[in-house]
């Protein structure tokens, strides 16, 4: 028994928190907007999604064949439309991208009070070149901007990253009380944050938000979905396979995070179903059951 327990591939004596790394898919994408947005793009960018586009020998595919037609910042939360963050990081490149995203703690320890924390991994072109000898291509760029190739991080991290987006403010987890310290503020513009804010709301309560069929809470949340693929799909597959479809271990991590209530946040829901499909799915019954529990106790006082 101990033997089966110790070889599982679900691996039960890790603490996931801090030592599970996983592919953030398209909840990292609030963080590759502020980079755009950092770096020269402006606020009223957009770009048409066709459903894919072509670089080199290789086609690089939004999760909506059909594409999403014209897409600015908020409608590509809003919607997680793969190509806008496909062409924005085209224009910024991956080292402005990494460099952004180091500011909101991807690539580091959070600095929580529990032992071997793992760091993840926030790629660019020297962290390739150290780790594997090899030049960093365009496609890597691509894909890391929708949170696949070789970027890793922990549940901790993304819930900190939330706490970031819904503040503004980046704080240091802590267990012990006495461990508490003072956010940091990453002035960050304000104008900027409300955006994307406004693309999570989105996520939960527009009609086409990736999250709002699964989300039923009594309390007011916004959020982002991801479905973190764990293998590549074959150029020459048209049509991929759902999700039910695969085999469990091939399946895709689904993401939720989310923040509440959402005009004056108190509490950030970070929720990952290992191999769980798709994250609005999969995790918006346990998010919202989450939050009702967090109003029902009195933890949240206002649900909005």
């Amino acid at each position: 028994e101990w033997n089966k327990m110790r070889t599982d591939f679900n691996h039960p004596f890790t603490n996931k928190l801090i030592n599970g790394k996983y592919p953030p898919g398209s909840v990292i994408k609030m963080g590759i907007a502020l980079s755009f947005l950092e770096n020269g793009v402006k606020p009223s960018y957009e770009i048409f999604d066709s459903g894919s586009i072509q670089i080199g020998k290789r086609k690089f595919r939004c999760w909506k064949h059909t594409g999403h037609g014209e897409v600015g910042f908020v409608k590509a939360i809003r919607e997680s439309c793969d190509d806008f963050f496909y062409k924005g990081s085209l224009k910024v490149g991956i080292n402005k991208i990494s460099q952004t995203l180091g500011k909101f703690g991807f690539g580091k320890q959070t600095g929580v009070d529990q032992v071997n924390e793992f760091f993840g991994v926030n790629p660019n072109k020297l962290w390739k070149e150290k780790k594997f000898k090899q030049p960093w291509y365009v496609g890597e760029t691509v894909i890391t901007s929708i949170g696949q190739g070789n970027m890793l991080v922990t549940p901790m991290q993304m819930a900190r990253y939330t706490a970031f987006i819904a503040t503004g403010k980046l704080p240091k987890p802590h267990f012990y009380k006495a461990n508490y310290e003072e956010p940091e503020d990453l002035k960050i513009p304000e104008s900027q944050l409300n955006m994307l804010r406004r693309g999570m709301y989105d996520v939960t309560h527009h009609i086409k938000g990736t999250a709002t069929k699964n989300i039923n809470s009594k309390v007011t949340i916004a959020g982002k979905t991801g479905t973190a693929q764990v293998v590549s799909i074959p150029q020459s597959e048209k049509v991929r396979m759902k999700e039910s479809e695969l085999k469990y271990y091939q399946r895709s991590h689904a993401w939720l995070t989310t923040y509440g209530p959402y005009k004056n946040p108190k509490y950030v829901v970070s929720v990952l179903v290992e191999h769980g499909g798709h994250g609005g799915s999969a995790a918006g019954e346990t998010v919202s059951k989450i939050y009702d529990k967090l109003y029902e106790l009195g933890y949240i006082k206002s649900r909005n």
